[in-house]
């Protein structure tokens, strides 16, 4: 059974599992709550040079669309991006907020090499996503992991149906959320680099 993210529900946990598939330019895993930020340590091991953080939420509502009457007629996510970035400078961002931004289950963020094609991006419902022009190099780290190849996934959306899709939730750790990490990191250059439609 899948350890989830403690912002984040199923309706039907017992039928998913680590593991993981390849397809186009990424691969795509199942990874426990707790072994998440391992994974990102071990991919960041394995690319060295100057790194990016992404940081993915929802557009808070007083800033959403509204019709006459007030009510919100289109939901939208915040992309945030900072950008030259040391490995001390990552690690940093990982040992303090790390646990915040893997357990919450309204976010979504992730590292990349910059100006390299290549990424980890920990989206909602565990699911971890390690882009690359040629996504069959992230192989051995899915397997140095003990996660299992799959022609096809099953993922927590297979888990989704009318009556229950699931939950996710804001986390609140030390007082704080994903969103206090705007402020902290604003002296650095963390800027909002798109507000997009959300899917």
């Amino acid at each position: 059974m899948l350890r989830m993210k403690k912002g984040c529900r199923v309706p039907d946990p017992g039928i998913l599992n680590e593991g993981y598939e390849v397809g186009g330019f990424r691969l795509l895993a199942n990874v426990h709550a707790d072994r998440i930020i391992p994974l990102i340590s071990d991919f960041l091991d394995s690319y060295p040079g100057l790194y990016y953080f992404v940081l993915e939420l929802p557009t808070p509502a007083y800033d959403e669309p509204k019709d006459e009457n007030g009510d919100i007629i289109a939901l939208h996510t915040d992309v945030y991006y900072l950008d030259r970035l040391a490995r001390s400078f990552v690690d940093n961002i990982i040992e303090e907020d790390g646990e915040l931004l893997v357990n919450d289950g309204m976010s979504a963020f992730g590292f990349g090499l910059y100006g390299i094609n290549n990424e980890i991006f920990c989206e909602r419902y565990n699911r971890v996503v390690m882009f690359s022009d040629a996504p069959e190099e992230y192989i051995p780290i899915a397997e140095k992991f003990g996660l299992k190849r799959h022609r096809r996934l099953l993922t927590a959306r297979d888990t989704f149906s009318s009556s229950d899709p699931g939950e996710c939730r804001r986390v609140v750790t030390d007082g704080r959320t994903v969103y206090d990490l705007i402020r902290k990191y604003e002296q650095y250059g963390f800027r909002l680099a798109e507000r997009r439609l959300r899917e």
